[in-house]
């Protein structure tokens, strides 16, 4: 079939020549199994959920596999039922480490587009990294919210605030305030200050103003086209700059 649909392949095979016959049928799926393998492209290989339902190459690959509608809701599912096993496992993870290990946290909040507040965390030991998941949240949150949902989030895991030396956030006043609260050590994330001071330095400069002075010769007029030339490529490199750290946020 494909010999006939494929003009680069010669109507008459040579002498020793082979001809690959490629399967009629992809294996199929049941709809529990084939949305758990999606699921687990989030989850596991870190893709994002949004990539993952509405990338045109995936869906078409989808329904050639004949598998189910592939939705957040669907994907959302089949990660629910996946958590429970996944939990196990980072629990035992985190019970069977060395006892003397210093344990860091990191963690931040966020809204997504349609309101839902979240609090997510990842815990670094040795090493070693593991997600706790997110932490579901309605209403205010400050520091005193902060620090209550991160300890019953904590005693999940079998681990209390006292278990962990260290945390690295944002700067904002309540994360700050969480760490004291845990009498943790805060230590900066260095890519969210960095983000914060090369916009700090664009704004700046965006705002310096050209002062008017007198008539200037060629050779002062091309210093200073090559002065602006140059600030211009500091701007876009600083640009630059912010738009790849801000991937890299803790």
């Amino acid at each position: 079939m494909h010999r006939h649909k494929c003009m680069k392949i010669p109507s008459k095979r040579l002498p020793g020549q082979k001809i690959i016959n490629f399967p009629s049928k992809v294996a199929k799926f049941n709809s529990d199994e084939g949305l758990n393998r999606v699921a687990k492209l989030v989850y596991e290989d870190n893709i994002a959920l949004n990539t993952v339902v509405k990338s045109s190459n995936l869906q078409r690959m989808y329904k050639q596999l004949k598998l189910p509608q592939v939705t957040f809701s669907s994907i959302n599912s089949a990660i629910d039922k996946s958590y429970h096993e996944v939990f196990q496992c980072v629990k035992s993870l985190i019970n069977d480490r060395d006892s003397r290990q210093i344990l860091v946290i990191t963690f931040d909040k966020w809204t997504t587009s349609d309101g839902t507040k979240f609090i997510g965390g990842n815990l670094y030991g040795d090493g070693e990294c593991v997600c706790l998941g997110l932490i579901k949240y309605s209403g205010f949150c400050g520091s005193e919210e902060i620090a209550s949902h991160l300890r019953k989030h904590l005693n999940l895991f079998g681990l209390t605030p006292s278990d962990i030396q260290l945390c690295i956030t944002d700067c904002g006043a309540d994360v700050r305030k969480t760490a004291q609260i845990f009498d943790w050590h805060h230590f900066p994330c260095l890519a969210h200050l960095i983000n914060l001071c090369v916009k700090k330095f664009i704004c700046e400069q965006e705002k310096a103003v050209v002062i008017d002075v007198e008539p200037m010769d060629d050779d002062e007029n091309d210093e200073v086209v090559l002065a602006e030339n140059q600030f211009i490529d500091v701007i876009e490199t600083a640009r630059h700059i912010t738009s790849k750290i801000s991937l890299r946020i803790v």
